[in-house]
């Protein structure tokens, strides 16, 4: 007796050609369609040796399908592997285990039925056959595998329509009338959702319109007598299903309306009549204008592609009901990349020219090749330009990558206002890097802003634009950045710090560039430094040393630079602007409108702090001094002022009676943590009757704010009222001057002068 597995076979529910209810096929035209689904599970017995040799066969047995064991291997059941051996013993029952009671039919849907009269009782398979699936008395279920009607080539007689439990509403019927040709498309369309097919628009004649499924017709490559070199899937399957509607006019010749005239329900291929299935096909798709606006939107503003996906189903009430799926968000991205991109210099002048209508003073200077073609290019809008009035004495200008799809290095000059947050006066994109552009480019940005210079500029290490400022900004202090510096040098100074990490030279290194206040403690720990570890002659300490000047605090202590010494606030500006507003695809016009919304949210954040500054300020203390500050500063340079004023009671005070009346001289009263290159006290000179103040230390003429030493002399002499001379306008809370010109970029009254106007 051959031994063959029972499966339950649900192809038995369609092998008839005749046509169950809802458009399922019946095997027994007096049983409904379910009845061939029944429970029924997998009984094994073992395989003879001519099925071992791979031969196929089925038969029938009560109205079910019986596979043989196939794919087993041709060597005996005397001669099976460790592994055969192995997988027998643990598909096996334990010896002292309770064997499971046969289960009734109706308990599960792997469950055997009763078999037919006359069946064999099953038998455990021998060594070496597959162990997937069921043993008797395993208590383990069988794995489901395909049916042979599913294995078999389909019928192409076989017919698909719609289920039985569909609204009869909305199913077409002969004879139905339509007002217009939309209506009878909307309702075919709506019957073809619910039913899980899509639509194709037919041919539109005078006295017809035909809307046909999408399978329709046959596909064929567009080159005649070519080969298509891509391997390409088709749903084209010759479906017949289709709806043909008259058109009938009235007495004028106007369409009065139309009628289903030729009707076909059945299709040749399967329905996907599931929400997830039919909003795959185009037909389908939520097209509404509104709809899909909004999803640009929050695709222009860098909502990643799963987030939008979470807010429609947020709004629809679950993922099922969204008529859009991820590809097509893909697709409506690169979609409008590509019309950003088509005339994207003619969009960028329309932008701009609409800048200058909503205020005048914008300002935009292209640099043009002898073409005539835009190489780079400058602008800076009026609030920016009301910035520079206000805070433009110190700026740092760097250059950044990566920002555009036409990789042109993004520069911006960037200052810190009055609530010590980064504040941006121009931008510019660059065709290169080379002298003469940024000659051309500080000549811009000077002419945008009137000609004022200001007292220091900040940037890298760059030779080009040190040549250009030296020739555009004669007179201003131009400083290195100290990051830049070191980073330009890091690899040679990771190798120092490895050779003598015995003796900490890398914490010692930046202890000698952070802490000297002045000149002689730099020299005097430079010097120390380089005694100490025999460093007098290594090329990369002479180089720093070189440069000294150009970038260690100790030296730039006497000029002012308004708290600012490194491009820090360039960097973390690019960092920003990369991160949240624009990428490597932005096109130029889009670029222009993304630096917009980068000015707007700056101001947005100013202005927070602004209302959470007009709340009345507490003070630590009571000094007079200290209550007329909090008055005057914002709330973060007030923070500043009050930390310096917490720390200044860690320093002792005497009168200086070498240098006279008013003369102090301010020492730390920590013992520890002292060097020898460190100075060990500071020359404070206050006359509270003349209101003058001096440190030695030169904090206030380098930042504008009081040092630690003035302070504890403050308190020491009794000071009641700082002189307005030693508060700068800068950090106050009406910092803001008076200007001929609006501050604002865009303006948002209407025509009116009272509503307001939202583009």
């Amino acid at each position: 007796m051959a031994g063959r597995i029972l499966f339950p076979d649900v192809g038995d529910a369609i092998r008839s050609p005749t046509t169950g209810v809802g458009g399922e096929l019946s095997s027994d035209p007096g049983k409904p369609p379910s009845a061939a689904l029944g429970s029924q599970a997998a009984l094994v017995s073992a395989a003879p040796p001519e099925c071992q040799n791979g031969a196929a066969g089925s038969t029938s047995m009560s109205g079910r399908d019986l596979i043989p064991v196939t794919g087993c291997s041709s060597r005996s059941p005397t001669t099976t592997s460790g592994f055969e051996r192995l997988l027998a013993t643990s598909l096996a029952p334990a010896s002292n285990a309770v064997q499971p009671s046969p289960l009734p039919a109706s308990t599960s849907a792997y469950q055997s039925s009763p078999l037919a009269a006359g069946t064999p009782a099953p038998m455990l398979p021998a060594p070496g056959s597959p162990g997937l699936f069921a043993q008797e008395g395993s208590g383990r279920s069988p794995l489901p595998v395909a049916s042979q009607t599913e294995m078999d080539t389909p019928d192409e007689n076989r017919v698909y329509t719609h289920c039985s439990a569909l609204d009869p509403e909305i199913v077409p019927f002969p004879r139905q009338k339509f007002s217009d040709e939309e209506a009878g498309y909307r309702f075919y369309l709506q019957y073809a959702e619910a039913s899980g097919f899509g639509v194709s628009k037919g041919n539109s004649k005078k006295l017809s319109r035909t809307f046909n499924c999408n399978c329709t017709g046959k596909w064929e490559y567009y080159k005649p007598g070519e080969t298509r070199q891509r391997n390409k899937t088709t749903k084209k399957t010759k479906c017949k299903a289709k709806i043909k509607l008259t058109k009938v006019y009235d007495d004028s010749g106007a369409i009065d309306h139309l009628y289903v005239d030729w009707l076909r329900l059945e299709h040749n291929h399967p329905l996907l009549p599931t929400p997830n299935a039919t909003k795959q096909m185009a037909c389908h798709k939520n097209k509404d204008g509104t709809y899909m606006n909004y999803i640009d939107s929050l695709q222009q503003s860098g909502v990643p592609k799963h987030c939008v996906m979470n807010i429609m189903s947020e709004m629809h009430g679950g993922e099922d009901n969204i008529l859009i799926t991820e590809r097509d968000l893909d697709n409506r991205r690169a979609a409008s990349r590509r019309a950003e991109h088509a005339d994207d210099i003619g969009k960028l002048l329309q932008f701009f020219q609409y800048c200058h209508e909503q205020n005048s003073k914008f300002y935009w200077d292209p640099k043009v090749d002898s073409d005539g073609v835009i190489k780079s290019l400058f602008w800076s809008h009026a609030s920016m330009q009301g910035e520079y009035a206000d805070f433009g004495d110190v700026f740092t200008f760097d250059t950044t990558h990566k920002t555009n799809s036409y990789d042109m290095p993004l520069a911006m000059f960037v200052g810190s206002n009055n609530h010590l947050q980064n504040t941006i006066f121009g931008f510019a994109l660059l065709g290169d890097e080379t002298e003469e552009t940024f000659e051309w480019l500080f000549r811009s940005f000077k002419r945008c802003m009137g000609g004022h210079q200001p007292r220091c500029i900040l940037t890298d290490q760059d030779s080009a634009m040190a040549k250009a400022l030296a020739t555009v900004y004669k007179g201003v202090l131009h400083r290195l950045c100290r990051w830049h510096v070191i980073t330009k040098y890091t690899p040679l100074l990771n190798d120092l710090y490895e050779l003598h990490k015995d003796r900490d030279f890398r914490g010692k290194f930046t202890s000698v560039l952070n802490h000297p206040l002045t000149i002689t403690e730099f020299e005097s720990a430079w010097s120390e430094l380089m005694a100490e570890f025999g460093l007098q002659d290594d090329p990369t300490m002479g180089a720093l040393y070189q440069l000294r000047e150009k970038w260690v605090p100790a030296y730039l202590k006497p000029a002012y630079c308004g708290r600012m010494t490194s491009t820090q606030r360039s960097e973390s500006t690019n960092f920003s602007v990369k991160k949240c507003f624009v990428d490597e695809q932005t096109s130029l016009n889009r670029f222009a409108r993304e630096m917009l919304r980068v000015i707007h949210r700056r101001k947005a954040v100013e202005a927070t702090e602004i209302y959470g500054g007009t709340s009345k300020v507490e003070t630590r203390a009571k000094w007079p001094f200290e209550i007329q500050l909090s008055r005057v500063y914002t709330r973060k340079v007030f923070d500043l002022f009050e930390e310096s004023l917490a720390s200044c009671t860690q320093y002792r005070i005497v009168m200086d009676k070498d240098a006279g009346e008013n003369h102090w001289l301010v020492r730390h009263t920590s013992k520890y943590n002292i060097v020898s290159w460190m100075q060990p006290e500071f020359k404070v000179f206050v006359d509270a009757e003349a209101g003058n103040f001096t440190c030695e230390c030169k904090t206030w003429e380098h930042t504008g704010l009081f040092c630690v030493h003035l302070l504890r002399a403050f308190m020491q002499a009794q000071i009641e009222e700082i002189p307005a001379r030693y508060v700068l306008k800068r950090y106050t809370r009406n910092a803001h001057i008076e200007l001929p010109f609006s501050r604002r970029d865009v303006q948002t009254k209407g025509a009116d002068g009272t509503t307001r106007s939202f583009r």
